[in-house]
């Protein structure tokens, strides 16, 4: 939703890094993920409508650089999503999204579908589900790369690297973990990756490709390239939990009529389970 006109580019690109400060108090504060500070942006811009009418909300909009039309496509993609969710059987009967208001709206905080909407990690680490296999490794060798730039690698091993309008673009930035998910690389003086979210190598274990466990070794490989040290039973966990995971999805294809049912309740489960995993994660790092 950021501006993108030349005369624009720079105040967009600091008022979307402010998003993401430790001190910022939105769902991108301190999450190193262009993904949620757009949603930062969104948000507050939604609020304000909501909350002081749509006048302060073109003056938000003005003063964070947010293109209005734009803010009110992602509103209207929102309900359209909410509503398809509802058709397939995925989430039970609502209102839709975007809009909304009370607790029977989809869309709603108070919904019981938007339990975890408001956890950055759980949001942010689901997004490696949705990117895959757009992911890159921070590259550690002494030859990595051009110049000062810091390099990142593929499963290929070519070196990419953060696009400068990207909140993770830097020499000074102190990533938590070497991954990232990204939405597409440009080739021009260098290939670079735009819109970009540092992950978690739970959420590579739990979302990403083919895992396989090297027993012996104590490591876990994704997709033959990604690999991570973990221990042997940690890893059977995880794959255990991934096994759980793509159950429930494919009992939901097969039910999407139920609602209310075991499957929402061991979803209900899971997804605790799953919300925990990333918190702890997230004070270990």
């Amino acid at each position: 939703p950021f501006a993108s006109s030349f005369e624009e580019r720079d105040a967009a690109d600091r008022c979307k890094a402010a998003l993401c400060f430790a001190n910022s108090n939105t769902i991108a504060s301190g999450q190193f993920s262009d993904h949620l500070a757009m949603v930062a942006a969104y948000n507050g811009w939604l609020e304000t409508k909501r909350s002081k009418g749509a006048g302060a909300a073109r003056a938000y909009a003005r003063s964070q650089h947010l293109s209005q039309a734009t803010l009110y496509m992602i509103t209207d993609l929102r309900k359209q999503l909410a509503m398809m969710l509802r058709d397939i059987g995925f989430v039970s009967s609502g209102r839709g999204g975007g809009g909304g208001g009370g607790s029977h709206s989809l869309d709603s905080p108070e919904s019981k579908h938007n339990a975890f909407s408001h956890s950055a990690t759980f949001v942010k680490n689901c997004l490696c589900a949705a990117l895959y296999p757009n992911v890159a490794m921070l590259d550690t060798s002494a030859d990595a790369g051009s110049g000062s730039r810091r390099a990142w690698v593929d499963e290929k091993g070519d070196h990419l690297f953060v696009h400068p309008s990207s909140v993770n673009h830097g020499e000074a930035v102190s990533y938590p973990w070497p991954f990232l998910v990204y939405l597409e690389k440009i080739k021009t003086s260098k290939v670079y990756l735009h819109d970009t979210t540092v992950v978690s190598p739970y959420a590579l274990m739990l979302f990403g490709g083919q895992m396989e466990i090297l027993y012996e070794r104590g490591i876990v490989e994704i997709d033959k390239w990604v690999k991570l040290r973990v221990p042997a039973q940690t890893a059977v966990l995880f794959k255990r939990m991934r096994q759980i995971i793509d159950g429930l999805l494919i009992s939901r294809l097969h039910n999407r009529s139920s609602g209310g049912g075991e499957d929402d309740k061991s979803s209900a489960q899971l997804m605790s389970t799953v919300s925990k995993l990333f918190s702890d994660e997230e004070r270990l790092r």
